[in-house]
């Protein structure tokens, strides 16, 4: 959250409304930009994490995803449930 510039009540009320209507979607709140300072994730940007079952990240995407990297991004999780 601190890489935003929205205020952080803002995120969290967004986040509130996603959680509900996404409630198998896990959002993470990165309070100290741990992150992106570890994995080099962009500030003010869109960065997108998919995990393993196990834990283990599989796909790192930093900015917007293109629609055909979404049907691949989607793939990618259906395969890994």
């Amino acid at each position: 959250m601190a890489a935003a510039w929205y205020p952080n009540s803002v995120i969290n009320n967004q986040l509130k409304k996603k959680q509900e209507q996404f409630p198998r979607t896990t959002y993470v709140k990165d309070l100290k930009k741990t992150l992106v300072k570890e994995w080099g994730l962009q500030d003010d940007s869109v960065n997108l994490i998919v995990f393993s079952k196990d834990g283990k990240p599989i796909f790192l995407k930093r900015g917007p995803l293109t629609p055909t990297e979404i049907q691949e991004t989607m793939k990618l999780i259906s395969s890994n449930l």
